[in-house]
């Protein structure tokens, strides 16, 4: 080993940092042994040097000693440096030794000796190893082939591995081309880094000394490496219930966690073996604590691996006084609510003193770290950062002096002083020691002077300001303009690499024009002084500020920098151009004699932070700060507070789809003439801002060299929008949303103008980017007849439709269709409307109208004056004139009329059914709802119990209980079927038909054992007989598998039959049948159904007619599958054995494979367990969907679904949603209901329904007691009986229904209805009956 080819791995390996590699992984040979013979020459206690051991010992004798004296080694800064010095030791003395044995020896000579090189005239073979490797090696063939090595399946030796990166490639760009491009680089990220790795620089430390021992064999690693790699997950831990490195002293102690912002506190498991910090998901829920989905999910546990997919946000916590923000992962079982992690006590600097059980922060000048330093090729401009320059005063630049022009020249300021404690003269004295000593300011002889008041810094020192607020009324406003924040971003598109650029105190680089000075006078118990250079506080300074550095940067602003305030990005789409750029800013800063604060100042990145927004290549997303800031909002107790949460929310707004929408509920809140009044609504509408927030969209940089697509949608308040563009893959990703508040006139839109109107306001909005386009752009909408509108080039219907077509003549686009339910994104605006929400006053509604034009005659005011009589308060107001004018009442024509111009009735009357019935069922509005039709009645009438009244009447009006359908959640929970015993006891079957036809077969017969879930796939017909089934089940399934006990099918002819029923009695099995329309009772067969039919997708889509010879393939898959519901593959239950299902892999065989051996019972009750608590996770989950079940009593009257069940059902949109009523015989089930069916549909449904498909009839014979639409009476075979009822006679016909022809069905109706549908029967009856009609 040649020392001279050491010293160049040295140097790269000095360069190396392990954040810019990101965890990627890469191999060679020539690479381990060279660092192993290093090793092995420098650690002569070690001997005999393995690879694959001796790498992983000598790192952890480093750890070792690291973990032996903490003190030493506070950072891991320290401890990398240690390393270094020490391998540069070991170093030395092998090249004194290698020199002074052989003295004075040429490169070529040593490698000879060493007999490294056969011949001087070639070159170093290492060398050669080294720049072959980067240069010549195929990428592909070498990751394929180091995945298959065995002696890299060590994880030791892969981190090994990719500790040897830096020396095999050349360049950071080439890093990260592999890592996109070779899929098995991520798999090892995934699998096999741990969570702390790469953060915080643990390049020397062993993840596990325990690896190869009997807790991780080498077989379970590596098969838990081939299946987390199927996963794609991380793995960070190897105990059983917690995140644990093995390679530390672990102390574990618990404290009381204090989260201010929640008011709250928890017990915290300090662990210094943890690696990550966590958090139950009962704490999260018991303190309402914010969560943000995660992109990288975890596994963590023992035998059966659970999965991490969530975090909390940054909290603020307080231990034992100290204080940290850090985020948790969210777990679902642990033995403490909280767990910290030895990192973020060492990230924070904290450590433990296990004989006080405290903690204590250290002293944070041990871990001071040394600004950023200005990279070597920008070292000329190093003369203009803040480390080579102190504060002092600028010189003047003409023409850019800071100008305080004023309104008067004669005002008056209040002579006022804020009060100062000792702690703030102390941060005035300095600030004005600093000050004077600089230059920046002077004592003053000004008459006006403002007040100083202090505010904190971040780093809790107080800043003092002076409060220019009295000024800033005389001072003339400079209309120079800030940047739009969407217009800096859009300059950025295309860029690859950005540097960032802050100005140390900025606003302090501008001297004041000569003469102005004393207008910034202020005073302070010290006196009077005024600044020679632009103050903070006074209100023209940010547009001044903006002016001068536009004019310093000059041409470069256009092209590649832009600049906000003090902000400056540098922004280039290569970084050999990047370079010049950024000198080229530099250089102008440096003639203006402006200096940097090198501390915020980031070069050459590949995204950065800048005014609150993440910037990268891909586009960019809000900064994570600014989004916690409204996800720890706690609720707004006054306007204010909702104010200050509506701006931070306005921030965002540009990521957040319907904003206007979702805000509309606050916004009610600060109108003028509403009182503050906090309920469920606003509540729901702050969740819902944060739920956006959790996960906001990235957001793509504008290209206008990409095809545009603008989506717009009304609502009934608001409208919104999505402009999204198409990138290389073919896909639209949003550039931004945008939504907006109708205003009041605008409420009163026709449909067709507010969806124009959301177009408008969309390209007003969006103008600068859309307007003259050379490429027409696309826009969507959902409204059909809006493209007619714009298209059409007759004269426009009015002014406000003919400024708006004028409007788009600018505008290069095309309108096209696409409907509501596709329109998703824009169309959430419209799909979100309160139905709560009063009617605008000044809107449209053609039932005001109506409503007017009832004329209220004399036979109506003789009807309510009698009733008047019968109700003693209403008969008190009409005599008592004193009275009325106390309830401010009016007499007119006879009728009581309130301050509403409302008529008042008595309560519940005839009047009143008949005011009901006639808005209800005569008038305009067809048969309006309950909500509806109460607001109608009240715009002209009003009596005590309005509401519950029309309820009341609505909910047994007959028509539209069978027409309306309902928006309850279902009835019913899941009733789960027990599992058996043991595997083909109990089995389910089904037919899947529709196939195309293949080898003469166009249907499949599945058969499922409900215990192991094993699947028995068999062609056949759709014509096939109940005789030919019998036989296939005989030779497929009982030939194998023996008798079942029961066996669950649908209600399929088939197995409803005499000859099957024989079969079964032959076979002593024991026929269920899955409830009609129900098919949660056999949800497994259907589940089976769609796994089969996609695995057939799969094979054969190209060639659907040749699903016949795949079955095998497909049922072989689908049996060597690991179950959800087992946690077992249905072939491993049944045989006890995994078959080989490749030729590189072995069957592995159980030494018992007896049903009657203890580990077949043992694997019984354990897969058994499984199916029961999957049976429980599927009960809750689909019981969190239904509601309490309703009961029915026999006797009880009911309606059944026709659309869901198929029940009486036609193919007629415009027939009743529900058939009926039926009277209930009996319960025959948990949620199971007989009904009593007419005689002439008994043949053809069954006569049981599950709870979920029917609805209570509700019939109040005083309101309506007609059952039966008059639209559904055909032919009249039989009236049974007949009753009065407000001088109206019903009659209980018997008749065929006009909807279903073949049904014979009877109910009640009214004698007018059933005249007409057959007027002979019924004459007949009425004189049979001698009824006095």
């Amino acid at each position: 080993m040649s020392y001279a080819n050491y010293r160049y791995m040295k140097a790269r390996a000095k360069r190396w940092r392990p954040e810019n590699l990101d965890g990627i992984q890469t191999s060679d040979e020539h690479l381990i042994n060279l660092f192993a013979k290093i090793l092995s020459k420098h650690v002569p206690e070690i001997g005999k040097f393995d690879p694959n051991k001796d790498v992983e010992s000598y790192i952890s004798k480093l750890d070792q000693h690291f973990t032996e004296y903490p003190s030493l080694f506070p950072n891991e800064h320290t401890k990398r440096q240690y390393t270094l010095n020490h391998l540069e030791e070991l170093e030395q003395q092998f090249a004194e030794r290698m020199f002074s044995e052989n003295g004075s020896l040429t490169w070529q000579e040593l490698l000879r000796q060493t007999g490294k090189v056969q011949g001087s005239n070639k070159g170093d073979r290492l060398t050669k190893t080294f720049e072959g490797f980067r240069n010549q090696l195929d990428k592909v063939q070498f990751i394929r082939k180091l995945m298959s090595k065995a002696n890299v399946d060590d994880f030791h030796t892969r981190l090994f591995i990719l500790w040897m990166l830096p020396y095999s490639l050349r360049k950071l760009k080439e890093r990260n081309y592999w890592k996109s491009e070779i899929s098995e680089i991520y798999d090892f990220l995934e699998d096999k880094r741990t969570a702390s790795y790469g953060k915080t620089h643990k390049r020397f430390q062993p993840q596990n000394k325990n690896l190869g021992k009997e807790s991780l064999s080498k077989k379970n690693n590596t098969t838990n490496s081939r299946n987390l790699r199927k996963t794609n997950v991380s793995r960070i831990e190897y105990s059983s219930n917690k995140f644990l490195n093995h390679t530390r002293k672990r102390y574990e102690m618990v404290l009381q966690a204090e989260l201010p912002d929640f008011k709250c506190s928890i017990p915290c498991l300090i662990d210094t073996g943890a690696q990550a910090n966590i958090i139950t998901e009962e704490t999260v829920r018991a303190h309402k604590l914010p969560t943000r989905p995660w992109s990288k999910s975890v596994i963590y546990g023992g035998v059966y691996p659970n999965k991490i997919n969530r975090k909390t946000i940054k909290l603020n916590i307080s231990l034992n006084g100290i204080s940290i923000k850090t985020e948790f992962l969210v777990v679902k079982k642990f033995s403490h609510p909280a767990a910290i992690s030895f990192t973020t006590l060492y990230d924070n600097n904290i450590e433990i003193s296990s004989s006080k059980h405290t903690l204590s922060q250290m002293n944070k000048v041990s871990n001071i770290v040394k600004e950023p330093e200005l990279p070597d090729i920008y070292k000329e401009f190093k003369d203009i950062t803040a480390e080579t320059n102190t504060e002092k005063l600028p010189k003047p630049i003409k023409g850019l002096e800071f100008e305080v022009e004023l309104t008067q020249e004669n005002y008056r300021l209040p002579i006022r002083n804020y009060p100062l404690p000792p702690g703030k003269m102390q941060a005035m004295n300095d600030e004005i020691n600093q000050g004077l000593k600089s230059g920046i300011i002077r004592e003053s002889k000004a008459i006006n002077a403002c007040p100083v008041m202090f505010v904190p810094k971040k780093e809790g020192t107080l800043r003092m300001v002076v409060d220019y607020k009295p000024l800033n009324k005389y001072v003339k406003p400079n209309i120079y303009p800030l940047p739009l924040i969407e217009q800096l971003l859009a300059k950025i598109q295309g860029s690859t690499i950005f540097t960032k650029l802050d100005l140390k105190s900025a606003y302090h680089l501008i001297r004041v024009r000569k003469g102005d000075e004393h207008k910034l006078a202020f005073r302070c118990p010290r006196g009077v002084f005024e600044y020679l250079v632009m103050p903070y506080g006074i209100s023209i300074a940010p547009a001044h500020f903006q002016y001068f550095i536009n004019t310093i940067l000059g041409e470069v602003k256009e092209s590649h920098v832009v600049c906000y305030m003090d902000n400056i990005l540098i922004h280039s789409k290569s970084e050999s151009e990047h370079v010049k750029h950024v000198k080229d800013v530099l250089q102008k800063l440096k003639n203006a004699n402006l200096i940097i604060n090198q501390a915020k100042c980031e070069f050459h990145q590949s995204q950065v932070k800048f005014i609150g927004y993440h910037i990268s290549e891909k586009g960019f997303t809000p900064c994570q700060e600014n989004i916690d800031k409204v996800l720890q909002w706690k609720q707004p107790k006054n306007r204010k507070e909702l104010r200050q949460f509506l701006g931070s929310v306005n921030y965002l707004r540009k990521f957040i789809p319907k904003t206007s929408q979702l805000t509309h509920p606050l916004n009610n809140l600060l109108k003028k003439d509403v009182r503050w009044k906090w309920t469920p609504t606003q509540t729901q509408a702050i969740e819902n801002i944060k739920q956006c927030l959790v996960s906001p969209p990235v957001l793509r940089h504008f290209d206008f060299s990409k095809k545009i697509l603008l989506e717009t949608d009304a609502s009934d308040v608001a409208v919104g929008a999505v402009l999204s563009q198409k990138h290389d893959d073919d896909k639209y990703y949003p550039v931004g949303y945008y939504s907006a508040k109708m205003s009041k006139a605008q409420l009163n839109y026709s449909v067709s103008d507010k969806e124009m109107l959301a177009i408008i306001k969309s390209l007003k909005h969006w103008r600068h980017y859309l307007e003259s386009t050379i490429e027409p752009f696309k826009i969507l909408t959902d409204h059909r007849n809006l493209i007619g509108r714009i298209t059409n080039e007759s004269e426009p219907e009015n002014k406000r439709l003919a400024r708006w077509q004028l409007f788009l003549q600018d505008f290069n686009f095309e309108i096209n269709y696409r409907p509501g339910s596709a329109n998703h994104i824009a169309d959430a605006l419209s799909r979100i409307v309160d139905e709560t929400e009063p009617i605008p006053k000044d809107s449209e509604d053609n039932s005001i109208n109506f409503v007017n034009q009832i004329s209220i005659t004399d036979d109506f005011k003789n009807q309510v004056v009698t009733e008047y009589t019968n109700d003693t308060k209403l008969l008190n107001l009409l005599n008592n004139e004193d009275k009325r004018v106390e309830e401010n009442i009016q007499l007119k024509d006879g009728l009581l009329i309130n301050s509403k111009d409302q008529i008042l009735l008595p309560n519940d009357t005839q009047l009143t059914r008949t005011i009901i019935k006639k808005y209800h069922e005569e008038g305009k509005l067809i048969h309006p709802g309950i909500e509806l039709l109460t607001n109608i009645i009240l715009r002209r009438f009003t009596w005590k119990g309005i509401r519950k009244q029309i309820q009341e009447y609505v909910q047994n009006c007959h028509t539209c209980q069978i027409n309306k359908s309902r928006n309850h959640k279902p009835y019913g929970p899941l009733q789960p079927i027990p599992p058996s015993e043991r595997p083909w006891e109990s089995l389910s079957m089904d037919f899947i038909t529709a196939l195309p036809e293949s080898s003469g077969y166009n249907a499949l017969f599945v058969v499922v054992d409900r215990f192991s879930k094993m699947a028995i796939l068999v062609p056949c017909t759709k014509s096939i007989t109940a005789e030919q089934t019998a036989r296939m089940f005989d030779q497929r399934v009982i030939a194998y598998f023996g008798n079942p006990k029961e066996i669950i099918a649908d209600n399929d002819h088939i197995f409803t039959s005499q000859t099957w029923k024989d079969f079964a009695h032959k076979y002593n099995f024991v026929m269920k049948f899955s409830l009609p329309y129900r098919p949660q009772t056999d949800g497994q067969t259907e589940r089976t159904n769609q796994t089969v039919e996609k695995l057939l997708r799969c094979v054969c889509s190209t060639h659907p007619n040749t699903w016949v010879d795949h079955i095998s393939l497909v049922q072989q898959s689908y049996n060597n599958a690991i179950h959800s519901a087992t946690q077992m593959t249905p072939f491993e239950i049944v045989h006890r054995y995994s078959p080989a299902l490749s030729p590189l892999e072995l069957p592995s065989f159980s030494d018992k494979t007896d049903e009657n051996s203890q580990e077949t019972i043992q694997v019984f009750q354990t897969v058994k367990e499984h199916l029961n608590t999957n049976n429980i996770k599927m009960k809750k989950y689909f019981d969190m969907k239904i509601q309490e079940i309703e009961e029915f009593q026999p006797g009880d009257l009911v309606m059944v679904k026709r659309t869901k069940t198929g029940f009486l059902h036609k193919s007629n949109k415009l027939a009743p949603s529900f058939a009926g009523p039926f009277y209930v015989l009996q319960k025959s089930g948990p949620n199971n209901y007989e009904l009593d069916l007419p005689d002439s549909i008994k043949h053809m449904f069954s006569s049981t329904f599950h709870v979920s498909h029917l609805e209570k009839y509700r019939h109040n014979s005083e309101l309506n007691y007609a059952t039966i639409d008059e639209s559904d009476i055909g032919t009249i075979l039989h009236i049974l009986e007949h009753k009065n009822r407000e001088q109206v006679l019903y009659l209980n016909v018997k008749y065929i229904s006009n909807l279903n022809p073949s049904t014979i069905m009877s109910g009640w109706t009214t004698l007018a209805t059933a005249l007409q549908a057959d007027k002979a029967i019924v004459n007949d009856y009425i004189k049979n009956n001698n009824l006095n009609i």
